[in-house]
């Protein structure tokens, strides 16, 4: 939760894409935790740069994790969050259309027998699309933020760090 944290995360992912490049190793999970950091730092600071490079990781992560492979729900989803953040920055319709596209995807190569994930690509993909309702006013995207969000709630139990989240996502 600290900004100290966060900048070592910066850091430390650096030092692992520099070291998997120079030994030529390619490593998904590497560059998605990677891409995660620097969506907070974005967040924290604003800096494109860095949400451009999110983008960069999530698309080469993406082609390591091709169909039927275990991190490529967590893949598209994250790379749904860049777009996310894109079209907070640009409102282009182009941006959260992808981010949705992206976070569908997500949710149909999820097994259906890991709630854990499938809450956080629902939670995911309600985010979006109430972004999009917001801004476009489409009714059936609201209503499928609401859908997802039900659902999202129904995998959590009570005291679930996440349940908050989906019912905040839920309420607006």
């Amino acid at each position: 939760g600290d900004i100290c944290d966060n900048d070592r995360a910066i850091r430390l992912g650096q030092e692992a894409m520099t070291t998997r490049s120079a030994l030529g190793i390619s490593c998904p999970t590497a560059m998605i935790w990677h891409a995660g950091a620097l969506m907070v730092h974005f967040q924290l600071h604003s800096e494109q740069g860095q949400l451009e490079l999110a983008r960069h990781l999530c698309m080469e992560a993406l082609d390591l994790c091709n169909a039927g492979h275990p991190l490529r729900n967590w893949v598209l989803d994250e790379l749904g969050w860049v777009y996310l953040r894109q079209f907070e920055l640009t409102v282009a319709r182009s941006h959260i259309d992808e981010a949705i596209k992206l976070q569908r995807e997500a949710l149909t190569v999820t097994q259906s027998d890991k709630p854990q994930v499938w809450h956080y690509i629902l939670y995911s993909l309600a985010v979006s699309l109430r972004f999009r309702f917001l801004q476009f006013g489409e009714y059936q995207d609201i209503e499928d933020a609401v859908q997802y969000s039900r659902t999202a709630i129904d995998l959590c139990p009570p005291l679930h760090q996440m349940r908050e989240c989906s019912l905040h996502t839920l309420c607006g």
